[in-house]
């Protein structure tokens, strides 16, 4: 148990100052653009994520659980995502008009080619990415953000000056991408598997593939029902409506981020030597999950309390329409910080079939809880609709990993999440009645 919380104090303390120098890169961005630009953004972001988890193909944990990897397998690997680079960056300019006639939005091609060069260098990331991570080099890849976030800041108010604010705001994408790879690709020299060169051998991904099939799988599952939201509120609530929901979205995460995204890098690398010992694994998850519930449910009291003078300060007098959504998103808190692990566990033990089998579930309850929200017609119904989903996903999250990898231990670790279930159900309550 040890080892885990020493490598997760490693992700974390790194994690922390690349999130630090992204919250105050937003805080700037949100003062120097509109609502409406950043809903015009965040309505093409969604298909960049979602291409870029496509690229990415699930190949991350795959290389993270390999114990060794020859210089020619590591090549080619690294030569076949060079080409699904290109690829992707091709296939997202030739469907850029599609995008346009599907959200009316008529500034949105001046953004498609950033976007483009965004997931292209994103895809050659992908192996010395997984190297970096798999050593617990942590500190080169938050160094590697900090640095990506400050040029990006740096070349978007400049750009500004010169160009439209849609514009301006797109160079963000590709030069954190631009970063994030030169630095990644320097540092994988220093990693067991060294600095991959291009290589022609591509079958050397034949067996990640049993392992990488179902995480792609349940990352698209994941990915596309995480972002119909977004989606549905650009084409239906229109841009102004999804900028304040998407900022609101995203300042939400930030406790996420630093609760569960900045530890779960660690939490792979660090358990992969005890994956034939569930017992042992079951106790530090119940151990960390119940942590995690209480500072999750702390950090939502805090921003329901403070919602309003949080968005003052993080985004200006123009974002204070956000306050009543970023009161109810905050609900969602305790039960993400916890959900957000599960997947790590799983991918701990090699069963990313069980991890499919959940995003299946997951992916049928929130499309079911977006639609409901989105024909309601408001963002507060939406985000009610998204508290009861994630909630059902987290019960049978937890159901099935207790059944089939941690040896039972159901009824205890449920046990242990009543404190923070009472205070979200106060909470809720509060809300509704006032």
């Amino acid at each position: 148990m040890s080892n885990l919380y020493r490598a997760i104090a490693k992700s974390m303390g790194s994690k922390y100052l690349a999130y630090a120098m992204q919250f105050a890169a937003l805080m700037i961005l949100a003062r120097a653009f509109t609502p409406e630009v950043f809903g015009t953004i965040a309505a093409i972001q969604v298909f960049y994520l979602f291409f870029q988890l496509v690229g990415e193909g699930g190949f991350g944990p795959a290389i993270i659980g390999l114990h060794k990897l020859n210089a020619k397998d590591r090549d080619g690997i690294f030569g076949l995502t060079i080409l699904i680079g290109v690829g992707l960056a091709a296939t997202f300019v030739a469907l850029g008009s599609l995008l346009v006639d599907f959200y009316k939005m008529p500034d949105l091609p001046v953004a498609i080619p950033f976007v483009a060069a965004g997931l292209m260098l994103n895809a050659w990331a992908i192996l010395p990415m997984a190297q970096l991570q798999r050593q617990q080099s942590f500190l080169q890849l938050a160094t590697a953000a900090i640095i990506a976030e400050l040029v990006a800041l740096a070349l978007v108010l400049l750009a500004r000056k010169y160009v439209s604010p849609l514009c301006a705001i797109s160079i963000r994408i590709p030069t954190v991408a631009l970063v994030n790879f030169t630095f990644a690709y320097h540092f994988s020299r220093r990693t067991d598997f060294g600095r991959p060169r291009p290589g022609m051998h591509f079958s050397a991904v034949a067996p990640l593939l049993k392992v990488s099939g179902y995480q792609l799988a349940f990352n698209v599952l994941n990915f596309f029902s995480r972002n119909l939201d977004n989606v549905l509120v650009g084409k239906y609530l229109g841009a102004p409506l999804l900028g304040i929901y998407d900022r609101s979205y995203q300042l939400m995460r930030y406790p996420l981020q630093l609760l569960t995204f900045a530890m779960t890098p660690a939490i792979q690398p660090a358990l992969r030597g005890h994956a034939n010992s569930p017992g042992l694994v079951l106790k530090i998850h119940q151990d960390l999950t119940f942590k995690l519930s209480l500072l999750g449910l702390a950090c939502a009291l805090g921003i329901y309390v403070l919602a309003a003078p949080i968005i003052l300060v993080a985004f200006g007098e123009q974002w204070l329409p956000a306050v009543p959504v970023i009161k109810l998103l905050s609900l969602t808190i305790p039960v993400q910080v916890v959900l957000s692990t599960s997947g790590s566990f799983f991918q701990t033990f090699q069963r990313t079939d069980l991890l499919f089998r959940c995003g299946l579930f997951s992916a049928a309850t929130n499309v079911t809880a977006i639609i409901i929200g989105i024909s309601l017609g408001s963002l507060e119904h939406l985000c009610w609709a998204l508290l009861v989903s994630f909630h059902i996903n987290f019960f049978q999250a937890y159901y099935l990993l207790h059944k089939h990898i941690l040896d039972g231990g159901f009824r205890q670790f449920l046990h242990r999440m009543i404190p923070a279930g009472i205070g979200v159900g106060a909470l809720a309550t509060w809300h509704a009645l006032h």
